[in-house]
């Protein structure tokens, strides 16, 4: 006759957990080399945290290198530069603070 123990229970049952990943097309064309396959989604926000990071201080050194630039280039001149900031924006003819995020 067979075992009455529940088959969890027996112990010639062997389970294994596999981990599958499965890549899709998409993501094969925007990871062609498969550097980000085995990056934890953790690992990738803090890889998109750090690349924004990165962007915006490459803007701010732009926008302040083209200040002096411009400081520069009219030396007799004086340049106003209050209220200037790197965030704002000029809309019909008013130097306007950014919109609050998700009203772009």
């Amino acid at each position: 006759m067979g075992c009455s123990r529940p088959e969890e229970e027996n112990p010639t049952t062997v389970t294994r957990k596999v981990d599958i990943t499965v890549i899709g097309e998409d993501e094969k064309k925007l990871d062609p080399e498969g550097v980000y396959v085995e990056s934890s989604r953790a690992e990738l926000i803090s890889k998109i945290y750090d690349v924004e990071s990165s962007m915006v201080e490459a803007a701010s050194l732009s926008f302040h290198n083209a200040v002096a630039q411009l400081r520069l280039l009219n030396p007799g001149f004086e340049l106003n530069v209050k209220g200037l900031d790197e965030d704002k924006e000029v809309c019909d003819g008013h130097i306007l603070p950014p919109l609050p995020e998700g009203e772009n």
